[in-house]
């Protein structure tokens, strides 16, 4: 069983085409397979059995009514359905509406891909349950490896017990258990063990939401997988595609990266990074002890958040090393994924990837004894390569800077001193600034800085052609360069499909300081960030958001508009204090106008402190009385007594204002409790599990809503509680997490730049005192005696009898450095050469060779096939069945069925699958005990099996035929005006109507004619057994209808094996002699039927 599992988020449309045309790619193979293994009842070693899942993070956005509804991604996704099945299938394709399901974290979508397989949308909530890619993992790990297998486990051995086939589950063939094995009943025993095995043979296939793959790829990682079942993951070769230099550059690093790295790795170990953009996990693995459980654990140190979201693919390869298992590496299986195409995206990826890298290789490193022991593949051998690997990443920017040093000697004849300043300067700039800047303006100087390094990249070229051409060729810079240059050469010469990419090797040296001094300068000091970088989408704010907002910009205006004109120059002038001094100042001038109005002012005092008075009598009498209270029954209201109700009436202008304020408050009242009475109205009928508010979204279409069964309901809500309950972390754990990751940025930051200045210290010393420098002496290029010159130069002094251009002076500290660099890329082209042997005995194993030897053997036997289709394969089984779907037929009728009751089965089948784990009941054939949708061995299509063998090897005649392949051209011909014919039969609702009586009377009995005028005389009659005209329906037609009973591309095999059968028929009844039916064809195109 192999489950697709792909994670999206903000993809565009152009990536989500290339991930659901790879999907329907998928659904289309395993249909052949299982339509092929199911006509022809030949066993196809590669079958499986197919279902896709897609996790949607952050699915939910808010409408105008503030209800949760899919947001514009979700709608763009299922608005390319009918487009990426139309690019695959060829032809108008029409995917009908998903099936709708309310879930505890949101919802699904579940679509039947036109090969019957299912496709499952799941719309996570995020105030629901947890998103980002980590969780999206673990919620599909949990759910088809932990709930699916155990209740399919479950409904097997509740069948085996019915069936009595327990012994047979268990222990295979033997009719009793061997001796031996006890302690347990057979009921556990058979428990067990069908997990074990159903787990071993269930496959995860990671996706990215924008990956494109084939079927052919994904075959070539289960090939990996059935070599071992230590085998816990493998990976094929990424193809980054986009436009632009970041995408050239990525290009080129991708290659070397999976031509050298990977290879080496595979060959000397184990890979240490399978990409979660394509790989195959083995369930088994996947649920071993500390690797899925160990995976959902949150982080608890700073370090961890690093390790655990910023690079999950890579920590779960950790955890399956460290556990004993394998991951391999299939050069051959390709899948494209889209890169970074702007360089902010690319600097944000690589900030999250490289902490990632390093820190994993720590952990592995740090519990080497551990890792070795328990698993096989890993050596000290194997330590040590990754160790070096590690020491040179940390140095790398260092030796960036001192190349660049050198360079600068060479070219412009600085002193060492200068050279080293000159190196350093922008590097050490660019490391101070990215403490006080944002993100973004650190992205922004480093692409200046990167054309800066671009042109200083061209310098140390140059430099290395001088050094080749004043002092020697052979001068260990020259050398390692041109060894560089040979490797990825040859590289390119034994990846003949990808010798492209070394097009981009230029561009890629000239990158090289951006790749290892500013990206690592830049993850380096943005180690605090853990937000993913990429695709970022603003959220859709709620109206109290903003309405806050709102206020917020207002009160911003405001107080920009008191600072006025003055306060935008002087910001921190207190404008507003010296305004109120102002006002004091002037405040005299206006004295005798407030003493008009001062009477005035001082009646509404008194009325004011007189009703006050009133109101605090009142309620002293209140608290000294005791209230009697009486119910009124009919009026359910509570009454006062005479004293509590008394009312107090205001006096003067108080009374207006109470009574305007009490009636203002009492209309705004109304209207609020109007609004949460409606809300309240509309909420309470809302049920999240039954009819929520995205269900009735049109963009989704007009699916059904079904609710989940209860078994499946159980296990969502206790994983969701126990898992995927969405964090709500408290502000001062939050600035605790921040505070550790800038801790750690800081300790992380210092640490790198003491080693890197302390190495290149060391370097810069060695090369001021030259305290170990040797001198080579270069042999090739003295004279020989038979030179003309050789005399001469022996006469000279012997202080100058050797050339000084013979003689090279080389730091040992450098050469033994260039030495260790030398050794590990001569390491990886060994291990890449190995490897690709490795890959190509992988692929010849995998391709079915035809021998051209036994051509006129095998058509001698095509020939000689009467009965049965022993002389087909599952290989040639499958090209058949792909050529049917291929089969032109014009003006074909419609492939659609009786919808509605594919819709009850699929219905059912959903109900089952959510019950028992499986959309296939678990049935008893000779193959064994299982729920699949495989139909080898079954025995209920049609009447009969010899029916189907019988139909089977007209099929392969007839379309071997079709393809001239083993048939001449008359005799294809003559089968496609069969086809045609038996189509348009199909479609015609009046072919072999009978005639009536007054049709009869007028029949011309010519030649021809007179053997129909007998038929319909003698049908006409009353007679017991009359000849009917129609004839009656084949003893096969049962078998092609079942063959179509359900989905899109069943239903067109279904329909065109009748066609082929109806029409071999045809041309068997023509070659047996006259007076027989056969096909013609007029200029008008529509076929006619004679008698002759």
């Amino acid at each position: 069983m192999i489950y697709a599992c792909a994670t999206m988020w903000h993809e565009s449309k152009y990536e989500m085409l290339q991930l659901m045309k790879s999907l329907f790619r998928m659904d289309r193979d395993q249909c052949i397979r299982k339509h092929a293994e199911e006509v022809f009842q030949k066993e196809d070693e590669d079958f499986y059995d197919f279902e896709a899942h897609i996790l949607f993070d952050d699915a939910m956005t808010l409408n105008d009514n503030e209800e949760m509804e899919p947001n514009k991604w979700v709608k763009l996704l299922v608005n390319i359905m009918d487009e990426a099945a139309s690019c695959v299938y060829e032809k108008d394709i029409t995917i009908e509406a998903p099936i709708k399901v309310p879930t505890p974290y949101g919802g699904q979508l579940i679509f039947t891909m036109p090969g019957d397989n299912f496709l499952f949308i799941h719309l996570k909530d995020k105030a629901k349950i947890r998103h980002k890619k980590r969780w999206s993992q673990v919620m599909y790990m949990y759910y088809l490896l932990g709930f699916r297998i155990i209740r399919m486990c479950e409904e097997i051995v509740t069948e085996a017990v019915k069936e009595g086939k327990i012994n047979e589950l268990i222990y295979g063939k033997q009719e009793a258990p061997p001796r031996g094995r006890i302690g347990k009943s057979h009921i556990f025993h058979a428990f067990d063990d069908q997990v074990l095995k159903k787990a071993s043979n269930t496959f995860l296939l990671a996706l990215d939401g924008d990956v494109d793959f084939s079927p052919g790829a994904v075959r070539l990682l289960l090939d990996r997988m059935r070599k071992s079942e230590k085998v816990g993951a493998a990976c094929g070769r990424i193809h980054p595609i986009g436009k632009g230099p970041v995408v050239w550059f990525q290009k080129f690093e991708y290659a070397i990266a999976h031509w050298l790295q990977k290879a080496t790795e595979h060959v000397l170990g184990c890979v240490l990074c399978s990409p979660g953009c394509f790989s195959l996990f083995r369930g088994s693995a996947l649920m071993d002890d500390n690797v899925m459980q160990k995976y959902t654990l949150l982080p608890s140190e700073a370090a961890h958040h690093l390790m655990y979201d910023q690079g999950e693919d890579r920590w779960l390869c950790t955890l399956l090393l460290q556990q004993g298992y394998r991951v391999d590496y299939a050069a051959g299986s390709d899948a494209f994924t889209y890169a970074p195409e702007g360089f902010a995206k690319f600097f944000n990826q690589r900030r999250r990837w490289m902490p990632s890298t390093v820190f994993n290789i720590i952990d592995l490193l740090a519990d080497y004894k551990n890792t070795v022991y328990v698993n096989s593949n890993i050596s000290m051998l194997y330590i040590l390569y990754q160790g070096a690997l590690l020491m040179s990443t940390i140095v790398g920017p260092a030796t960036v800077l001192m190349m660049i040093a050198g360079a600068n000697m060479v070219v412009f004849k600085v002193t060492l001193i200068w050279g080293y300043v000159i190196a350093l300067a922008p590097a050490v700039f660019y490391f101070i600034i990215c403490f006080y800047v944002k993100s973004e303006t650190q992205i922004q100087i480093a692409e200046v800085l990167t054309g800066l390094y671009s042109f200083v990249m061209m310098i140390v070229l140059v430099g290395t052609i001088v050094t080749a051409a004043q002092e020697s060729p052979f001068h260990p810079s020259v050398i390692f360069l041109g060894f560089l240059v040979v490797v990825f050469m040859f590289s390119a010469m034994l990846h003949p499909n990808e010798r492209s990419c070394i097009i981009f090797g230029a561009l890629y040296f000239l990158l090289i300081p951006t790749g290892f001094l500013l990206l690592s300068i830049f993850s380096l000091c943005n180690l605090h960030d853990v937000s993913w970088g990429t695709r970022e989408g603003q959220k859709k704010k709620t109206k109290a958001e903003e309405e806050d907002e709102k206020r917020l910009n207002e009160e911003k205006e405001k107080k920009k508009k008191e600072r006025g004109f003055f306060g935008k120059f002087f910001p921190t002038f207190p404008t507003k204090e010296f305004k109120h001094m102002l006002s004091k100042l002037t405040e005299s001038q206006n004295t005798k106008k407030e003493d008009l109005s001062l009477c005035e002012t001082n009646k509404l005092l008194k009325e004011i402190n007189e009703h006050l008075k009133d109101i605090v009598e009142q309620k002293n009498k209140q608290i000294e009385s005791k209230g009697k209270v009486m119910s009124d029954e009919k009026a359910n209201t509570v009454q006062m007594s005479a004293d509590e109700t008394t009312e107090v009436k205001p006096k003067g202008i108080w009374m207006h204002l109470q009574t305007d304020h009490h009636s203002t408050e009492s209309v705004r009242k109304n209207e609020i409790d109007s609004e949460e009475t409606g809300d309240d109205r509309v909420k309470a009928n809302r049920d999240d599990l039954v009819n929520p508010a995205w269900a009735e979204c049109k963009e989704l279409g007009n699916g059904k809503v079904i609710p989940l069964a209860p078994e499946e309901l159980t296990f969502w809500e206790s994983f969701v509680e126990k898992y995927l309950k969405p964090l709500k972390l408290s502000d001062d754990q939050i600035k605790n997490n921040a505070k550790g990751l800038i801790e750690l940025r800081n300790n992380l930051a210092l640490g790198m730049a003491m080693i890197n200045l302390l190495w290149i210290a060391i370097n810069f010393m060695f090369q001021f005192e030259s305290p170990t420098t040797i001198s080579l002496k270069l042999s090739g290029f003295e004279n020989s005696p038979d030179s003309p010159d050789y005399l001469e130069e022996n006469q000279r002094d012997s202080d100058d009898s050797e050339s000084a251009d013979n003689i090279i002076e080389v730091d040992v500290l450098g050469l033994l450095f260039i030495f260790f660099y030398l050794a590990i890329l001569l390491l990886q082209f060994i291990g890449m050469i190995i490897h690709r042997w490795g890959t190509f005995q992988h692929l010849v194993s995998a391709v079915k060779l035809k021998n051209p030897f036994l051509v006129t053997d095998k058509m001698v036997r095509l020939s000689s096939s009467a009965e049965g289709t022993e002389d087909i394969d599952a290989t040639e089984a499958r090209e058949i069945i792909d050529n049917i779907l291929k089969e032109p037929l014009p003006d074909y009728f419609d492939d659609s069925g009786p919808e509605e009751q594919f819709e009850q089965e699929i219905e059912e089948e959903l109900q089952v699958l959510q019950k028992t784990g499986s959309r296939y009941r678990v049935t008893v054939t000779d193959n064994g005990i299982g729920a699949t949708s495989r139909r080898l061995g079954y025995t209920d299509l049609g009447r009969s099996r010899d029916g189907l063998s019988k139909s089977a090897r007209h099929i392969k005649d007839g379309l071997q035929a079709t393809m001239r392949k083993h048939a001449s051209a008359p005799k294809s011909e003559e089968f496609r005006r069969g086809m045609h014919y038996e189509a348009y039969r199909a479609n015609d609702e009046n072919v072999d109507r009978p005639l009536p009586p007054v049709r009869q009377r007028r029949l011309n009995l010519r030649t021809g004619r007179l053997e129909l005028a007998t038929r319909l005389q003698e049908y006409l009659k009353d007679s017991a057994d009359p000849i009917p005209l129609i004839e009656e329906r084949d003893s096969d037609d049962d078998i092609y209808d079942r063959l179509g009973s359900k989905g899109t591309v069943s239903r067109q095999i279904g329909k065109r094996l009748k066609l082929c059968a109806k029409s071999l028929k045809l041309m068997e009844s023509h070659s047996n002699g006259p007076h027989q039916h056969c096909v013609s064809f007029e200029n008008s195109g529509r076929p006619t039927s004679t008698l002759y």
